[in-house]
């Protein structure tokens, strides 16, 4: 898949003519680079940007290296609010190639990661899980929505800019006994969204190895998704007890999610932050995170 588009190319993806773009571009609305030729060329990464904020239509998708979006918006008629019943719908036939269209529909037309994952993703996996109450096919329906899901989010990463070198790093994943894959990848690509180099250590990570990645990225943010209670309760609270206070001493903010944060965070002291969405993920990094690292640079800059 080719990582940067030509003028031509995002003129024929949005429907306008190439000098359009051509003077978006000398306006300075659209970053564009030059080859040795001189030559304009625009990142996918860029491309995509340009339309969600400019909530422009995509004509044709192709050449933005998205093709699943076709089919989808024929079969969603370009849905402007999410409906989770549509891409549970797809998940449950099996319709793969829809519902990721679908799902990537929603972010060209200017829904946020967070949004989707909370008014999308997590509303249409929670129905499907209840299937098996219903259905022998039930957990074979939702192992197979599952995989699609992940295909989505990793897209997702193909399609963001790349952290700038510099940017905070993020780690986390879901403890030891916890086997649910969406929530700490989602947790990733949110994070990712928002500038993070994050690294998502995956379902069923032991506490100890959550404490070796901070120890070596230094991440501003540690996450730990909690989707399941743990076999031994008592023996996990203290390890996450041990585990906030080592990140407290280091200065990490400790944010912790999933179905069994609250009940967790209910029985024992953490500093931790818990919250119960994607959306509140963001808002949290966007204020204490964010603002924190403004003031120490502001501080910096006046020493």
């Amino acid at each position: 898949m080719r990582s940067t588009l030509s003028p031509r190319d995002l003129a024929t993806a949005i429907g306008v003519s190439e000098s359009s773009i051509k003077r978006w571009a000398d306006d300075g609305l659209l970053a564009v680079a030059r080859t040795a030729g001189g030559h304009r060329r625009i990142s996918r990464a860029e491309a995509i940007r340009f339309i969600r904020d400019q909530r422009l239509h995509v004509a044709d998708p192709v050449p933005l290296g998205l093709p699943e979006i076709t089919g989808a918006v024929a079969v969603s008629g370009g849905p402007a609010h999410p409906d989770a019943g549509q891409l549970f719908d797809l998940l449950s036939r099996g319709e793969s190639g829809l519902a990721r269209g679908l799902i990537l529909s929603v972010y060209l037309q200017g829904s946020s990661i967070a949004e989707i994952c909370d008014q999308w993703i997590a509303p249409a996996m929670h129905q499907l899980g209840e299937l098996w109450k219903h259905s022998d096919r039930g957990v074979y329906i939702e192992h197979r929505a599952t995989d699609v899901c992940i295909h989505a989010l990793n897209q997702f990463r193909s399609i963001l800019a790349e952290p700038r070198p510099e940017a905070p790093a993020a780690v986390g994943g879901a403890p030891a006994g916890d086997i649910y894959l969406i929530p700490s990848l989602a947790a990733a690509i949110v994070l990712a969204s928002e500038g993070f180099r994050a690294v998502n250590l995956g379902p069923d990570t032991p506490l100890n190895a959550i404490e070796s990645a901070v120890t070596e990225y230094r991440p501003r943010v540690a996450w730990l998704s909690i989707s399941t209670m743990p076999t031994n309760p008592n023996e996990f609270a203290g390890a996450i007890e041990t585990l906030d206070a080592h990140l407290a001493q280091r200065g990490v903010k400790f944010i912790i999610g999933g179905r069994c944060a609250r009940q967790i965070r209910s029985a024992h002291p953490l500093r931790a932050f818990v919250c119960s969405s994607m959306s509140e993920l963001v808002a949290f990094v966007r204020g204490a995170v964010t603002a924190g690292a403004n003031a120490s640079s502001k501080v910096g800059s006046a020493n």
